[in-house]
């Protein structure tokens, strides 16, 4: 089997006595999609363990460009150790896909906000709390870590009110601008529209935008009763270009 990562330092125990494989895991049902593969909640046979496990094709990990952004995606994961951070336990491979074993959480605040409609203050209040300890948390590692697609999908609820950030597959690290152009169309940053290089602050940016769907129940950019994909997005990029500029000149 030709590797495309390194051997895990952190692993579970395999029935097999040796390296962790798919079959040491028992899969209960799916979870989603997240953003370079299929998310399962699985259960560890060995220990009865329940976990959520992130199945990436490596027919799809081909190009080099894809390849670099799933080795960021688990580096970032590897150094995570905060409350508000989706703990990735271990990882391995086989000839035919990636997987990524991690804790397990509830629902997503997407799924959440949708039963509802939408948060009080207070909720809001405390959740925005834990996605800023989370992204300052991300921002302060050396070098900075920027999450890059930050919305409800990727925000998972826990026991006692806790939420965690989830799916690093668009994050990266820099100390310059970076290029790349991702995200989801209601959270875009104007300078991801523009395509002028950004930084950690489109994180920021994306926290504004949560808030505002938390406590209203839809984003702020998007517009209602346009259908087509391609002038949905054309007017709400041109809703953040507007606003961005008059914010800068005062207005």
């Amino acid at each position: 089997m030709k590797r495309l990562l390194p051997p895990c330092k952190r692993t579970l125990a395999s029935m097999t006595g040796g390296e962790l494989c798919k079959k040491d895991f028992k899969l209960l049902l799916s979870l989603g999609q997240g953003s370079f593969g299929k998310v399962y909640k699985v259960i560890h046979i060995a220990t009865g363990d329940e976990y959520a496990v992130k199945v990436i094709c490596k027919e799809r990990a081909k190009g080099e460009s894809m390849l670099k952004q799933i080795q960021t995606e688990i580096e970032v994961m590897s150094m995570c150790e905060h409350p508000n951070v989706v703990r990735m336990v271990t990882y391995f491979e086989n000839e035919a896909n990636i997987y990524l074993v991690m804790e397990l959480g509830g629902e997503n605040l997407y799924s959440h906000l949708f039963k509802c409609k939408k948060y009080t203050e207070e909720q809001a209040r405390a959740t925005i709390h834990q996605v800023l300890e989370a992204i300052n948390y991300l921002h302060k590692m050396t070098p900075p870590v920027i999450h890059r697609d930050l919305k409800p999908e990727n925000i998972l609820t826990f026991a006692g009110g806790i939420v965690k950030l989830a799916d690093f597959g668009w994050a990266g690290m820099h100390n310059n601008l970076r290029q790349t152009f991702c995200g989801t169309p209601d959270y875009l940053s104007p300078e991801m529209i523009l395509r002028t290089g950004h930084t950690e602050k489109i994180d920021i940016w994306a926290i504004g935008i949560l808030a505002y769907e938390l406590l209203t129940g839809k984003a702020p950019f998007s517009p209602e009763n346009i259908k087509d994909r391609f002038d949905r997005l054309r007017v709400m990029e041109s809703r953040i270009l507007v606003i961005s500029f008059n914010s800068r000149k005062g207005k």
